[in-house]
Parts: C-alpha cells; sequence; structure tokens
C-alpha cells in the first residue's frame, strides 16, 4: 500500500512556481497580427479570384484547403457575421461572395479535410 501511494505521488507532474512562461513582447505580438492578416487577405482574394474564374466556390477551396491555417476559418466567419451585423447596413461588395465561401468551407469540412 506505502508502495503504490509513493508511486502515485511520483508520477504527478512536477511544478516549479518560479517558472514561468515567457511572454513574447508586445511589438512581436503586432507582427504576427500583421502576418496573420496578410495571410488570411491574401488567401481571401485568391480564392474569391479562383472561384470567380472556375465558377465554382467548392473548387477554388479544394485547390486552396492545403494552404490554409487553422485560423482562416474563424476569422473569416468573424467578418461574415460583422458584415451580417452592419450598423449601415451596407455590407461589403465582396460579402455575399464571403458568406458563400464560408458555407463551402464548412460543406467541405464535413466532408473531412
Amino acid at each position: 500500500m506505502l508502495l503504490f501511494a509513493f508511486a502515485a505521488k511520483s508520477m504527478a507532474p512536477l511544478r516549479s512556481p518560479l517558472v514561468r512562461p515567457a511572454a513574447l513582447p508586445r511589438a512581436a505580438c503586432a507582427r504576427c497580427a500583421v502576418t496573420a492578416s496578410a495571410d488570411f487577405d491574401e488567401a481571401l482574394s485568391g480564392m474569391l479570384k479562383q472561384a470567380e474564374e472556375s465558377g465554382s466556390f467548392e473548387s477554388a477551396v479544394e485547390s486552396w484547403i492545403g494552404r490554409l491555417d487553422e485560423s482562416f476559418i474563424p476569422m473569416l466567419a468573424g467578418r461574415v457575421e460583422a458584415a451580417d451585423m452592419s450598423e449601415e447596413g451596407l455590407p461589403s461588395a465582396d460579402a455575399p461572395r464571403e458568406k458563400e465561401l464560408l458555407q463551402a468551407l464548412a460543406l467541405r469540412s464535413e466532408k473531412g479535410l
């Protein structure tokens, strides 16, 4: 019994109250946000252009799905939601196409990446 209690205690993860994760400098976070935004804008415009050229959002999604990171769909969903909730009532010219792209991405993700 004593051996079991010792083994359970020794398997507990070691934590040191003095060790804290290092925080990124504020400038580094700003650069990350700019990079993510630039990548998002580039991917979005590329997908919209390809969908226009091919006439199909599904083919654009298939072509771009491997190049998208995990933040693309949530960012696009936020953008679509913001356009829907716009106080001006005038969403951008791309809003309907972005919504259709989001629907195509959702359908594709249901099938599995």
